[in-house]
């Protein structure tokens, strides 16, 4: 089983986004895949209530205390990837969030605050391994080039997820943007980084 675990100290930078639509992408592999839903707002949970019955990953709601149960619980029952949807903010399970993964993905947004943001991250994933994915990226836009260069000194950039509509219209009927619109670009941007993980983890 891998566990990687979706984290940026910095609210906003699209942990829930990337984390359900990468699990969708799993699933479709053939995955037996789950969210553990850290996140406060239960973002990944409303997804999965809206998602109703079409097939797809296991969402838990998980408290700060249940992490080490829950992840044992997936172990024991036989799934491939766990996704572990941080909390918005450093928060008391940070730590945990990180000692549990056997990857840490960092969503960054092309901005100079989330840039700014960067060391504090990469001090609390410590020696764990990472990658980054920039996230919501404006189309064409030619400083997104420079921020990549400045993210790849750091770690390894695993891809990249523009700013298209289609990733909101999916989420708020509870699909991901492979099932929304399956032959689109954003579908094949995701499915970049999921292959791209795979790599990393071997």
């Amino acid at each position: 089983m891998s566990i990687i675990s979706i984290f940026n100290q910095k609210g906003g930078s699209g942990k829930t986004m990337l984390s359900v639509h990468l699990a969708v992408a799993a699933h479709q592999a053939g995955c037996k895949v789950a969210i553990l839903d850290l996140d406060p707002q239960g973002s990944a949970t409303s997804w999965k209530t809206a998602r109703g019955d079409i097939a797809g990953p296991v969402v838990a709601k998980v408290n700060d205390q249940s992490l080490e149960r829950a992840v044992a619980g997936a172990q024991a029952d036989g799934f491939d990837f766990v996704l572990i949807d941080s909390p918005p903010s450093v928060s008391p399970v940070t730590a945990r969030i990180i000692a549990a993964a056997d990857f840490v993905l960092i969503p960054v947004r092309p901005s100079p605050f989330d840039l700014a943001a960067i060391p504090a991250t990469l001090k609390l994933v410590g020696k764990k391994p990472m990658a980054f994915v920039l996230s919501d990226c404006p189309q064409r836009a030619p400083e997104i080039a420079e921020i990549r260069a400045q993210l790849a000194s750091r770690g390894p950039v695993l891809g990249q997820i523009n700013n298209w509509r289609s990733f909101w219209r999916a989420l708020v009927s509870g699909r991901s943007v492979a099932e929304f619109e399956p032959a689109g670009q954003p579908a094949a941007e995701i499915m970049a980084i999921f292959e791209a993980i795979k790599k990393e983890l071997k």
